[in-house]
C-alpha cells in the first residue's frame, strides 16, 4: 500500500539519517540510514514506512497538502546599531512577555505553533524592525522565566508583530552525532536571535 508522510509529521534528510518531528507531540525521531532521497511530497519508500509506522508515525495513502517549506539557511547575522526607544518599548516587552509565557507553558507545541501569525517573504528586513530586535535583546537578560530557545523565539516573534512589523520565520533545525534541535527566528536569511556560527551545525526542519 503505498504511504505518504503524515501531515502531522515534518522531516528532514541529515547526512543520509532521516529525523522527524512530529507536530502533535513535540517529539523528534532519529532513524538512522533511511534519509537518502527522501522527499515529502513523494510516497515513502517501504523501509521507511515501516519505520515511521514503528515508531507511531504512520502515514496515510492519500497525497499531503504542500507544505511550506524550510526557510533558506541563515546567511546574515543581526547588524550593529542602536535599539528602540520610547514609551511604549517597556509596555510591549512586558505584555510579549506574558502572552508568550503563558502559551508556551499551557498550550501543547503544535497549538502554539498554529497560534502564531503567519510569516511572509520580505525584500529586506525593515530598519525600525531591527532597532526593536536590538531593544529586545538588550532587555533580554533581565527577563524572568525566559526559559529556552523556545519561549525566547515566542517572546521575540509576539514582541515584533505586537509592534506592527511583518512576522519572522520560525525556524526549528535538527543536527544529529550528537542529537540536538533548536529554534530562531529569521527575516529572509538574517537570523534575528542568533548568530550565524552556531547555526550552521543545525538543519531546518520547520518554518512557521
Amino acid at each position: 500500500m503505498t504511504a505518504f508522510l503524515p501531515e502531522q509529521v515534518h522531516a528532514v534528510d541529515v547526512y543520509g539519517d532521516l529525523v522527524a518531528l512530529d507536530l502533535r507531540s513535540g517529539r523528534y525521531h532519529c532513524l538512522p540510514g533511511l534519509g537518502d532521497g527522501f522527499d515529502p511530497q513523494l510516497p515513502l519508500a517501504e523501509p521507511l514506512a515501516e519505520a515511521l509506522a514503528r515508531q507511531g508515525l504512520g502515514g496515510g495513502g492519500e497525497r499531503p497538502a504542500a507544505r511550506l517549506a524550510p526557510a533558506a539557511r541563515a546567511q546574515r547575522d543581526l547588524p550593529d546599531g542602536e535599539g528602540s526607544r520610547g514609551p511604549r518599548l517597556a509596555a510591549d516587552m512586558a505584555a510579549a512577555h506574558l502572552a508568550a509565557n503563558v502559551r508556551v507553558r499551557i498550550l501543547s507545541f503544535s497549538a502554539i505553533l498554529d497560534r502564531v501569525p503567519a510569516a511572509r517573504p520580505l525584500p529586506a528586513a525593515p530598519e525600525r524592525g531591527l532597532r526593536d530586535v536590538r531593544a529586545f535583546l538588550q532587555w533580554l537578560p533581565w527577563a524572568p522565566l525566559q526559559g529556552r530557545c523556545l519561549m525566547r523565539a515566542a517572546m521575540l516573534r509576539t514582541f515584533l508583530v505586537r509592534r506592527g512589523h511583518p512576522a519572522p520565520h520560525w525556524v526549528f533545525g535538527v543536527s544529529t552525532y550528537p542529537f540536538a534541535a533548536h529554534c530562531w527566528l529569521q527575516w529572509g536569511d538574517m537570523a534575528l536571535d542568533d548568530q550565524v556560527g552556531r547555526l550552521v551545525r543545525y538543519t531546518p526542519i520547520l518554518a512557521r
